[in-house]
């Protein structure tokens, strides 16, 4: 898992120096990964069909052997391996995206390690740097605000938790890494990150006074937090769309009429359940990740309609048209 998170932050990195811009970064980084696995996501839809042509042999097996469970279970592996299908290939593509949206948060929530590239036995370092830069400002200044006092009093132990307003804070003030503890050496290619995009910090996470704010029309000017709302919001709508196709696409390669009910009855409980799922993470996550999740939906919306175009024949339309009609 940690060497996907270099990964990912490398690559980030990589999009940031080039753009200048955090949030076109997390796109570039999104469409990076998703056309990467692409030729899983297809050689999935080949092998769903495949499993559907070879479906009346598997019944066929099943009835013969119905009474001997061992030569049932050679005689289906003979098959599948004589048509070159895995049947755990699928369960490889779909752990995929949550593999890659779970790393990417920690490589979001920890953008100092992951994406600035300071090793951790150098932290204590920043730590340091951020103590007395917080210090002698609210010394020159007399007062501060609570993200000053965080600097003020930040340690090795609770560097984790505020790792990603720490680095927002060394972008706002630079100083603090002109500090003589920060070696050269060592912090020199040092990428400070600009969490703003589009009139968001995606560094922030949305949060329920923004949504009493809205609700009870008491917004304050702070467009930010009414920015971030949008991003559960569109990560919501854009679930629902990509999930929609998603289903309908799996329709057209169920192996048989009585799997199609099965699915069926599993697809009206996600309709809903999916996006609803969706609009909570991005809400109780950094912003950034909800940017990727949005940018992912839309990629997935585009692959499923090149799937219907080019891996769908017009038998299987026919099928799911008239079972459709018979549910109604």
């Amino acid at each position: 898992m940690n060497f996907i998170m270099k990964i990912l932050g490398h690559f980030l990195e990589i999009f940031y120096r080039f753009t200048k811009n955090y949030g076109i970064s997390i796109i570039l980084l999104t469409i990076f990964a998703k056309v990467a696995v692409l030729p899983l996501a297809l050689n999935q839809v080949k092998a769903m069909k495949k499993n559907k042509e070879i479906n009346p042999k598997i019944k066929e097996i099943q009835e013969k052997y119905k009474n001997d469970k061992e030569k049932k279970n050679l005689e289906i592996a003979n098959l599948y391996k004589e048509h070159k299908l895995n049947p755990m290939s699928s369960c490889i593509t779909s752990l995929m995206q949550p593999l890659i949206i779970f790393s990417l948060y920690w490589v979001i929530k920890k953008p100092i390690i992951y994406i600035m590239g300071v090793d951790y036995s150098e932290v204590w370092r920043i730590v340091r740097a951020c103590n007395e830069w917080a210090t002698s400002y609210i010394k020159n200044n007399g007062n501060s605000s609570k993200s000053i006092e965080m600097l003020n009093d930040l340690s090795i132990a609770n560097f984790g938790i505020h790792e990603i307003e720490i680095a927002r804070q060394m972008f706002l003030h630079p100083e603090i890494l002109k500090n003589e503890i920060i070696t050269p050496n060592l912090f020199k290619n040092i990428t400070l990150i600009n969490f703003n995009f589009l009139g968001m910090d995606l560094s922030s996470t949305p949060n329920f006074i923004s949504v009493t704010n809205l609700f009870f029309l008491k917004w304050k000017g702070n467009l930010n937090e009414i920015m971030l709302l949008t991003i559960p919001f569109f990560s919501g709508i854009t679930t629902y769309f990509s999930n929609k196709l998603t289903l309908k696409q799996s329709q057209n390669t169920t192996p048989n009429s009585e799997n199609i009910d099965v699915t069926n009855s599993m697809n009206s409980s996600m309709k809903w359940l999916a996006p609803i799922l969706s609009a909570w993470i991005t809400f109780s996550t950094p912003a950034g990740l909800g940017i990727y999740w949005i940018i992912s939906n839309l990629f997935q919306i585009v692959q499923q309609f090149f799937i219907e175009k080019f891996f769908s024949n017009g038998k299987d339309k026919k099928i799911i048209k008239a079972k459709a009609i018979e549910t109604k």
